[in-house]
């Protein structure tokens, strides 16, 4: 009995983990990063209470046993004990693959926890830099679009009478190069102990261009025409791309969106427009 308790006990936090997880990697749910922090540390949760209760099984196998050992000389409670015990070791199957399960879905969750808390980190750096904007400029953070079928999130969208401005954020820990064409950079970093690592990230260049299309797209569909920026600021990392498009101090970054577009470009009720078609994208 305290077997089945400890394995219904393990199916479903195991099962509710990968639920957490699948609702957001498989189907591609854009929602803010907030929320998916919460996602990824609830999936965490319930990875290591399947893990837990993987030991728990063997807690009540060995009380089992030492149980079994007082009752030798009751050789009718001895034979329970023992047809007990076998039906306890006949579970250990399933509960291991439970086990294995769990110890997967906190990996894959740890791994997008950690990424996801360093990429949130940089997009409220970014909403603290663009508040040193002028007092007509509007900043919207983390803004979900949909054009057909391609979806994108927006990490800061700033409307102004001189236009539309995307500004995507990355932060890094390390050295990133590349050329601005490419598809994907090198990203290299020297962990605590000294070695080296180096992978690759998609091209947050061409994340943004995609950005802009979609954005573009679904403000003609309303007849609003205006020309769209896009810029991408690279938080705590050393960068060899050559690109007018890429910023590492807050400082050009604000010239630089100051500077974009043209003056007349939208005024307040194009602005509050554009925020409710946006608003009815969410």
């Amino acid at each position: 009995m305290k077997y089945l308790i400890i394995l219904f006990v393990s199916i479903i936090c195991i099962g509710v983990g990968v639920k957490f997880v699948s609702s957001n990697y498989k189907t591609k749910l854009l929602i803010d990063n907030e929320k998916k922090i919460k996602y990824y540390f609830w999936g965490m949760v319930l990875s290591i209470c399947g893990v837990v209760s993987y030991f728990l099984y063997f807690v009540f196998m060995f009380y089992n046993q030492t149980q079994t050992a007082k009752l030798f000389d009751d050789h009718v409670a001895f034979s329970n004990a023992i047809n007990e015990n076998i039906n306890l070791f006949s579970g250990f199957a399933p509960l291991f693959a439970i086990f294995m399960i769990s110890a997967v879905v906190f990996a894959f969750c740890q791994k997008r926890y950690k990424i996801l808390k360093s990429g949130l980190k940089g997009e409220r750096a970014t909403q603290k830099t663009l508040l040193k904007l002028p007092a007509d400029y509007t900043i919207l953070s983390n803004v979900s679009i949909k054009y057909e079928d391609k979806v994108a999130e927006i990490d800061n969208l700033i409307l102004s009478p001189k236009g539309i401005v995307i500004v995507e954020t990355k932060s890094y820990k390390g050295t990133l190069r590349g050329k601005e064409e490419d598809s994907e950079w090198s990203f290299t970093k020297i962990s605590n102990q000294g070695k080296e690592y180096t992978s690759s990230i998609k091209n947050p260049l061409k994340q943004a261009k995609r950005q802009t299309y979609i954005l573009s797209q679904i403000l003609k569909e309303n007849n609003i025409n205006c020309w769209i920026d896009s810029y991408v600021y690279i938080l705590e990392s050393q960068c060899y791309v050559g690109s007018e498009k890429i910023f590492l101090d807050e400082r050009s970054l604000i010239h630089k969106i100051v500077s974009s577009g043209k003056e007349n470009a939208l005024n307040g009720a194009d602005i509050d427009r554009i925020k409710n078609i946006l608003k009815n994208q969410q």
